[in-house]
């Protein structure tokens, strides 16, 4: 009878979110999830993150899922709430979830849903319009990192629902809610659902462990060893130009790690890995010919380095959003 009661609590609460807004309960966000151009974007504040959609508009990769997850900061409860509310008469799959919500937001205003906490304030009256502007880099990825967080949550869920399956089964719980979960029906499916979303996860790192031996075997032929062999023949004008280029690029994994990445982090990645092209990056250039007045404080000191060291450029690199090209 109590379960009766909260599915129906939860299908009032259904229907009143099933707009372009979601409000979530212990929910301490608010996402936007916007489908544009095959693809699903997820807004967290400045933090924007994408994944491909395929031609019938739902994700492309199943692996993608467990990245989704992380990104929207979903629990177990909020899946199931949300599974309720846009898939109640399919069994439960994390990725039909997902698809059924993108399906949703093709057909929402601005083609957007709007997460957050039912109690936060006027989410559903004050909406932001656009997604904060981002430089349009080829081929670009959702970050390669900051994967842990979620692979210790779904593991730690894993090993709760386990615990919980063998406490239930020599009858040492006395919690009903728990007790209800000794059919070997329900047993077999949760635990069905639990082996799915693993592999998702192992899928999704593997991933990550090829972008990461990609990335690396990359730097090391392009900088690395370059810059050996530069120190080794004390050629200033190739040394300096690395140097730069070697920061730039420990700047960048560095603020991956911190989910602090910026767009020109992305490009230099996917320039390395030749997965996007300098000369059609789009980011400003700074030459010989440019004014002081334009060129960032920042920039001024290396700029003086390589004219010192008689090197013209820094090649293949975007260093703090600019090209430096022919000083």
């Amino acid at each position: 009878m109590k379960t009766r009661i909260i599915y129906f609590t939860l299908l009032l609460i259904s229907i009143n979110c099933f707009g372009q807004n979601s409000s979530l309960l212990d929910y301490n966000y608010e996402i936007k999830l916007e489908v544009k151009n095959n693809k699903v974007f997820i807004q967290d504040k400045d933090k924007i993150d994408s994944f491909r959609l395929s031609n019938s508009g739902t994700l492309l990769l199943a692996s993608d899922t467990a990245a989704l997850i992380s990104a929207l900061h979903f629990e177990a409860g909020h899946l199931i709430f949300l599974q309720q509310q846009y898939t109640p008469s399919e069994t439960y799959s994390a990725k039909k979830v997902f698809d059924a919500i993108i399906k949703k937001a093709h057909i929402a205003e601005g083609n957007r849903i709007i997460f957050g906490n039912a109690a936060s304030s006027d989410i559903s009256n004050n909406p932001t319009d656009e997604l904060v502007p981002i430089a349009t880099i080829e081929n670009a990825q959702a970050s390669p990192f900051g994967m842990w967080t979620w692979i210790g949550l779904l593991a730690g869920l894993f090993g709760g629902t386990l615990l919980g399956f063998l406490l239930a089964k020599n009858k040492k719980t006395t919690v009903p809610v728990l007790e209800k979960h000794t059919d070997s029906k329900n047993e077999n499916e949760l635990l069905a659902q639990t082996k799915a979303e693993l592999a998702s996860i192992k899928n999704s790192l593997q991933q990550q462990l090829d972008f990461d031996k990609q990335y690396f075997e990359q730097s090391f032929e392009t900088i690395v060893k370059p810059l050996d062999n530069a120190l080794e023949a004390k050629d200033a004008a190739t040394i300096i130009p690395l140097m730069i280029k070697a920061m730039a690029h420990y700047a960048a994994i560095t603020r991956f790690k911190l989910e602090k990445k910026q767009s020109f982090d992305l490009a230099n990645m996917q320039i390395l890995m030749k997965r996007a092209t300098y000369q059609k990056s789009d980011f400003p250039i700074i030459s010989g010919n440019s004014s002081p007045d334009n060129i960032p404080n920042k920039l001024k000191t290396l700029i003086e380095l390589l004219q010192n060291a008689k090197a013209k450029d820094v090649k293949d690199t975007i260093v703090s959003g600019y090209k430096i090209e022919n000083i």
